[in-house]
C-alpha cells in the first residue's frame, strides 16, 4: 500500500509543481488520498518548499500557501471525524516532545551513513569546492531532516539499520528517503558541470560504485542472518512438537543459547512458534525479556495470539542449535542440523 500511495503522491506533486491552475486543484485534491500514510504530507511540503526556496516566485508560493492550508484542514479535520480505534487506538500518537530528543534525529542519520554513503560524500565535495552551492547543500539538509519529522514525532526511528541484524526489517523511513535521495542525485548531477568534468566523474563513479558494494555486502549479511533466524524457528517448532507431551501442560521460559541476533525473539515470535507447535495458544516468554503481562483486550490478544491466563506450572527450556555456525547455502540445500532441547 506504501508504494501506491508514494506512487500517486509523486504523480500528483510533478503535477502541482507546474503550477497551472486546473492541474494544480485536480492533483491537490486528488494528493488527500494519499494522507493515509502520515508520511506522505511531510514529504509533497517539503518537495514544494524546496522547490520554492531554490526559486521563489510569488504567484508559486499563493498556491502552495493555499495547498498548505487546505492540506492542513483535510489532515485535521479527517483525524477527528474519524479516529483510530480498536486496535489501532493511539496508534502513532504524536509527542513533540520526541522533537528534542537528539538520539532520534542520529539514529535516522545513522540509516542515511551506511544505506546511502555516496550521498553524503557527493555532498560534503560540493560543500567544500563551490560556495555558490552551499545554500543548496543547506536546502538538501533540510529537506531529510523534513522527512524525518514524522517519524521523530511518533517515535519511530531506524533503532538498528535493517542492514546490520534480522531484528529491523521493517524500516518505514525508507519509503521517502529514497526519493530525496534521487533528488539529491539528479542535482549532483546537474552541478557536475562546475567541476573538472573527468575528476568529478571519476570521484562520483569510484563513490556510488563503492556505496553499492558496501550496501551489497551488508544486505547479504543481513539476509544471511534472516535465512539463519528462519531455520532456527523452525527447528524449535519440530522440537517443541517431538516434547509436546512434556511441554503443552505448563507455561513456557525458553532461554535461548545463541548470539544476540539470533536470541532476540519477539512476543509475536514466541507466540507464532507456540501455536504453531501445539495448535493452541500457549503462555511462552524469552528468560532475557522475563515474563510478560497477558493483554485483558481480546483484539491485542488476538493480535498477540497470547494466552488468556497464565499457567499454574512453568517449564524451564533450554534451546542449543549449531545452524548459525553454517553457511547460508549450507542451510538452503541441506536440512538436517545439530539442534537440541533440554527441559527441567
Amino acid at each position: 500500500m506504501h508504494s501506491i500511495t508514494l506512487a500517486l503522491a509523486l504523480f500528483c506533486l510533478n503535477k502541482m509543481l507546474q503550477f497551472k491552475l486546473s492541474s494544480f486543484v485536480l492533483c491537490s485534491l486528488l494528493s488527500f488520498v494519499t494522507f493515509q500514510q502520515a508520511s506522505m504530507p511531510p514529504l509533497i511540503f517539503s518537495i514544494i518548499i524546496f522547490m520554492l526556496f531554490m526559486k521563489f516566485e510569488p504567484r508559486k508560493s499563493k498556491y502552495a500557501a493555499a495547498y498548505f492550508v487546505c492540506a492542513i484542514g483535510y489532515f485535521t479535520l479527517t483525524s477527528y471525524l474519524f479516529p483510530a480505534h480498536g486496535l489501532y487506538a493511539g496508534y502513532n500518537n504524536i509527542s513533540l516532545t520526541n522533537l528534542f530528543k537528539s538520539h532520534l534525529y542520529s539514529s535516522y542519520l545513522d540509516y542515511i551513513v551506511k544505506v546511502y554513503p555516496a550521498v553524503l560524500l557527493l555532498l560534503g565535495i560540493v560543500f567544500v569546492k563551490s560556495k555558490d552551492q552551499r545554500k543548496c547543500v543547506f536546502a538538501f539538509m533540510m529537506l531529510i531532516v523534513m522527512n524525518a519529522i514524522p517519524f521523530i514525532l511518533v517515535g519511530k526511528t531506524t533503532a538498528e539499520s535493517h542492514l546490520d541484524i534480522v531484528g529491523g526489517w521493517n524500516q518505514r523511513q525508507s519509503i521517502t528517503i529514497t526519493v530525496i535521495v534521487a533528488i539529491i542525485f539528479g542535482y549532483l548531477w546537474q552541478v557536475s558541470d562546475s567541476f573538472s568534468k573527468r575528476v568529478w566523474n571519476q570521484v562520483a563513479y569510484v563513490s556510488i560504485i563503492c556505496s553499492l558494494v558496501f550496501v551489497t555486502y551488508r544486505y547479504y549479511l543481513s539476509t544471511e542472518v534472516k535465512v539463519k533466524s528462519i531455520a532456527l524457528k523452525t527447528e524449535m517448532v519440530e522440537l517443541f512438537k517431538a516434547y509436546k507431551s512434556k511441554l503443552e501442560a505448563c507455561g513456557i521460559e525458553l532461554e535461548v543459547s545463541l548470539p544476540p541476533e539470533y536470541r532476540a525473539l519477539s512476543t509475536y515470535e514466541l507466540n507464532y512458534i507456540a501455536w504453531k507447535s501445539f495448535n493452541q495458544r500457549h503462555y511462552t516468554y524469552a528468560s532475557d525479556n522475563g515474563p510478560g503481562g497477558i493483554f485483558k483486550e481480546p483484539i491485542y490478544r488476538d493480535k498477540y495470539i497470547q494466552s488468556i491466563t497464565k499457567p499454574d506450572c512453568l517449564n524451564k527450556v533450554t534451546y542449543t542449535s549449531e545452524t548459525y555456525r553454517l553457511a547460508m547455502h549450507e542451510i538452503l540445500l541441506n536440512d538436517q542440523y545439530s539442534y537440541s532441547l533440554s527441559i527441567r
